[in-house]
């Protein structure tokens, strides 16, 4: 009778056991490479926060889809959150529909998360998500950014990964 290591196949999550069968190239994203920290600026994270929220509106009563609490925060300050405790600490927050209302709510979220929050109104907000990101591009002056929607809840480790690997310019990580 044979005994199990703790390290058998059967024990280990199943993402272990896959990510062991990848082809090396598939891992080198997985170590954490060395940051020259000293020529190392944060990136801008674009918030998209333009859109109506109309698959909420019943949920919404009123309130703009990023003030939307959920268990006690709104999900804009989810997002911010999630982005300064990555690091990041610079916003550009681009508006739509209750532009008024939403850039109140996110001037409140800087102030409480001393962060910086820049805004940029998408005229064609209502052209979608495309339409609304290159709102932002002026502001970004070709800086590196990172892109995400007021409402998508976001793991700040996730965001930590992200930021290891840094695309050259031209190029986007995924």
């Amino acid at each position: 009778r044979s005994r199990r290591s703790p390290t058998s196949d059967r024990e280990q999550p199943s993402s272990l056991r896959r990510r062991r069968n990848l082809p090396e190239k598939s891992l080198k994203h997985s170590t954490s490479p060395t940051l020259d920290t000293d020529a190392y600026t944060p990136p801008i994270a674009v918030v998209l926060a333009a859109g109506e929220g109309s698959r909420l509106e019943q949920t919404r009563k009123g309130t703009p889809k990023p003030a939307l609490k959920l268990l006690g925060l709104s999900l804009a300050e989810r997002t911010i959150t999630a982005f300064t405790a990555a690091g990041i600490q610079r916003f550009i927050v681009v508006l739509g529909h209750e532009a008024d209302q939403v850039r109140a709510h996110y001037e409140q979220i800087a102030i409480r998360r001393h962060c910086d929050i820049d805004f940029v109104i998408a005229e064609d907000w209502k052209l979608g998500n495309g339409a609304s990101g290159l709102a932002a591009a002026e502001k970004l002056n070709d800086a590196p950014f990172l892109l995400t929607m007021s409402d998508h809840l976001i793991a700040s480790s996730l965001i930590e990964r992200i930021l290891l690997v840094r695309p050259e310019r031209g190029e986007i990580s995924l």
